[in-house]
């Protein structure tokens, strides 16, 4: 089976997360104030907050052009692949969004002309890097033909399109 598609990165390509980014860090550096070292229980539950479906919903905002711009992509008979370092935490919000925007049709994603919503899964600490690198093989495996994939970030990630 030959699946060709298109990777695309969520944050910083098809929504701006500095709004929800901004407000975590000036809500923890808030509460940071009171200590002389950082706690980093408490800087792990502004990340899980920062993550939350609430959050995501309130602050993110798409990126003008980049429903239309993915629109396309779809039109050209590419399945769009998702892959975002963004938590399962939300999920829902983000493929309310994607739907919203017109950037992901039908009642479940795995289903939808555009593909699919790859996500880390909740507690894996592992680097961005690595996450995507073991879904980008784990799809390779199932299939998929990367033509082409876009990152806001180079870090190594999309290196497994290689070969």
């Amino acid at each position: 089976m030959d699946l060709r598609a298109a990777i695309i990165d969520i944050d910083r390509v098809l929504f701006d997360p500095m709004p929800r980014l901004e407000a975590c860090r000036d809500s923890y550096f808030v509460r940071l104030s009171s200590y002389r070292r950082i706690d980093w229980p408490l800087a792990f539950s502004y990340f899980i907050r920062l993550s939350s479906d609430e959050m995501v919903r309130k602050y993110d905002k798409p990126i003008p052009g980049a429903a239309e711009w993915v629109q396309k992509i779809a039109g050209q008979g590419l399945m769009i692949v998702y892959l975002t370092e963004r938590s399962e935490t939300c999920r829902e919000a983000t493929t309310q969004m994607l739907k919203e925007f017109g950037m992901l049709s039908g009642t479940e994603e795995h289903n939808a002309p555009y593909g699919q919503i790859v996500m880390r899964s909740l507690g894996d600490k592992r680097s961005e890097a690595i996450i995507k690198k073991v879904h980008i093989r784990r799809l390779k495996l199932a299939g998929y033909n990367f033509i082409f994939a876009v990152d806001d970030d180079y870090n190594g990630s999309l290196a497994g399109l290689a070969g």
